[in-house]
């Protein structure tokens, strides 16, 4: 009788923790859908991200409905008679395990001992998921619910970063911007992830798994070590692939080399390294590559060394391998119907998801609380002037920022004034280690093998970084561009460029008069002329050549960002530019000027941090030909015209 109430608890436990699996995921799953229909995924991820998002979303929502199926079909079976626990005749039972433990337990599907509630167990070492009611996963991985929510009905509550936030409400508009651009970026490839992982743990034979293996660990390693060319994946979608190769028997090792490299070795993330650094990018490249490949083999080395001494105690037991012999396992899995089988999948995928997911959500809280007392001002202000301090910066900077391998090198590139052997180390370590990374370690890892990992990937991204400077430093060395800036000589020559413009023709207005556009001692704009938009790398490139620095200069064009600005003559316009997602934005700003005779004075303070449209001549700064634009009031138009408040545009951000 004892047995028999302990298995109601089971199944109640087992059937609450699947309600909220399907509630909460669902829930995600919706969320997600309604921000792509909503179009507020371009206030959080670059557009190239809005169709996998999207497409995660969906595929969520039909592993949810495909998982409700299945336990709604278990829970017909669970109400007939209670299984017997003696086996048939001639057969072993493969559940092997004491009723009477008050250990959480978890599932393998690897034996085909039907449980009352549709699942199969694998307990002892082959410990996977908990079925015990677990409400605080739940509670965590409805925070960004919650949060969509809000934003999604409060129109006043943004997905938008603000370059100086005045008040707490801009506070939290960044806090949220940087939180949900994360989550939103690695959700779709923890749940493509968790997928693949659920089809490996039911379909993947671990006979064939251990069959390809090299014999000799170091070339099993080093070929581990490649893996990211073969199947590219971001580090968030490694982690469930590598817990379900690990219960397969994949040596430790292997798979160490494979999540530390495997972000940075991909096509992808090379591709876009390249771009990133312009005239360096090969060289790069080379060394992002070639020292992240390095620093993976030898860490995977010392866990290898340090697996055959201390063994499956590294391992939390969700990782650990199943512990059946390879031709039980093969033939109980083979015995289960297809229908079974899919359900199976459904269920490790989906709590692979949560599982992962409640790590990634609380590395992306620490992250964004970071980033609200860490600026981009301070993030610009690290020097390259001590070497060994700058790289160390640069690291503790990775650790920090958890940002998408795919993007890191374009933020690596913007410090235009750090040493190269700091970027390197930014670009290496990032991938391996950061708050979002060790969260989701610590539901594989026992504390011993994550103080060994940090501690190898650490010293040897140090080390070889300090080598690639006393080496490498020229190879790698662009030269900087200087951000200018308006002094009282600059103003002057802009305003001695500005009489010499003698003319400029402008096309009529719809069923308006033609106008010719006359300058007489200064430029006058009449109000029927129609002043052209133009966008920052507009406004960026013009300066590239001779030939469009000619076709711009002095031409009056209008241009859209937020106001940042302390005094009554000079002002930035300011937008965000992104790669991948919020979190990697790096601000652009567009210099603007008042003549010093100007009559009219800019109320900076009123404008402060609102997004206005600023109309005024391009010029080029005389010393590195940086364009700014001069605003010049006239009678004809006057400064509230030139500089007025807007709306914020439906895409704030600019990639």
């Amino acid at each position: 009788m004892a047995e028999v109430h302990q298995h109601q608890e089971e199944r109640t436990a087992y059937y609450l923790d699947q309600l909220w699996m399907i509630g909460v995921c669902g829930a995600v799953a919706g969320v997600t859908l309604m921000l792509w229909q909503s179009n507020r995924l371009s206030q959080l991820l670059a557009s190239g991200f809005h169709v996998w998002v999207t497409l995660g979303g969906f595929g969520l929502l039909t592993v949810v409905f495909l998982r409700a199926v299945a336990v709604w079909r278990s829970a017909d079976e669970a109400a007939e008679p209670e299984h017997s626990h003696v086996p048939p005749s001639g057969q072993a039972d493969a559940h092997g395990h004491s009723h009477g433990s008050t250990e959480a337990h978890g599932h393998s599907h690897a034996h085909g001992h039907g449980h009352a509630p549709g699942h199969s167990h694998a307990h002892g070492n082959g410990q996977d998921h908990d079925h015990g009611w677990a409400p605080w996963r739940y509670i965590v991985l409805l925070l960004p619910v919650v949060l969509f929510l809000l934003a999604l009905f409060n129109p006043d509550l943004r997905f938008e970063k603000t370059p100086s936030p005045k008040d707490q409400f801009e506070h939290i508009q960044n806090f949220m911007t940087n939180f949900g651009s994360i989550f939103c970026e690695a959700l779709p490839f923890i749940l493509l992830g968790a997928v693949i992982a659920g089809f490996l743990e039911e379909f993947l034979p671990q006979r064939a798994l251990v069959s390809v293996m090299p014999s000799s660990p170091v070339l099993a390693v080093a070929l581990a070590g490649l893996l990211g060319l073969v199947f590219p994946m971001c580090e968030c979608g490694i982690i469930p692939i590598m817990r379900r190769l690990l219960r397969k028997g994949l040596p430790l090792s292997c798979c160490i080399a494979y999540l530390l490299a495997g972000p940075v070795i991909n096509l992808i993330v090379l591709l876009s390294t390249y771009a990133a650094f312009a005239d360096v990018g090969l060289q790069m490249v080379f060394f992002r590559a070639g020292l992240a490949y390095v620093v993976a083999i030898v860490t995977a080395l010392v866990v290898e060394w340090q697996y055959r001494k201390h063994g499956d105690v590294l391992l939390t037991p969700l990782a650990r391998p199943s512990g059946l012999p390879v031709v039980e396992e093969e033939a109980v899995i083979e015995a289960r119907p297809l229908e079974q089988r899919i359900g199976n999948v459904t269920e490790t995928a989906l709590h692979d998801f949560v599982d992962i997911s409640v790590f990634l959500i609380l590395g992306a809280l620490l992250t964004a609380t970071t980033r609200l007392i860490l600026t981009d001002e301070d993030i610009k202000a690290f020097s390259g002037d001590y070497v060994s301090l700058a790289i160390l910066a640069m690291m503790g900077l990775a650790i920090v920022l958890c940002l998408c391998s795919e993007a890191d090198a374009f933020v690596a590139a913007s410090f235009q004034t750090l040493r190269p052997s700091a970027k390197v180390a930014f670009l290496v370590l990032g991938p391996m280690i950061d708050f979002r990374l060790y969260f989701m370690y610590t539901r594989i890892f026992r504390p011993r093998l994550i103080l060994t990992i940090y501690t190898a990937v650490i010293a040897q991204v140090f080390l070889y970084s300090l080598a690639v400077d006393f080496f490498a430093n020229d190879l790698l060395t662009s030269k900087p561009r200087q951000v200018a800036t308006i002094s009282k000589e600059d103003r002057e020559y802009m305003e001695q460029q500005a009489v010499m413009t003698i003319g400029m023709v402008a096309s009529p207005p719809p069923g308006g008069p033609h106008i010719q556009l006359l300058t007489i001692g200064r430029l006058t704009v009449p109000k029927t002329y129609t002043v052209p938009e133009i966008t920052f790398s507009q406004l960026e490139n013009a300066a590239k050549t001779p030939e469009e620095r000619n076709f711009y200069n002095g031409k009056m064009v209008a241009i859209v960002g937020r106001y940042v600005g302390d005094n009554e003559r000079d002002f930035y316009l300011t937008r965000y530019k992104i790669n991948c997602c919020a979190a990697d934005a790096q601000p652009l700003k567009a210099p603007i000027g008042l003549p010093e005779k100007a009559s009219e004075r800019l109320p900076y303070k009123d404008l402060q941090g609102k997004w206005v449209r600023v109309k005024g001549q391009v010029m080029f700064h005389p010393q590195d030909n940086t364009p700014m634009l001069l605003v010049t009031p006239t009678s004809e138009r006057r400064l509230n015209e030139l500089v007025e408040v807007v709306d914020p545009p439906a895409k704030p951000y600019i990639e």
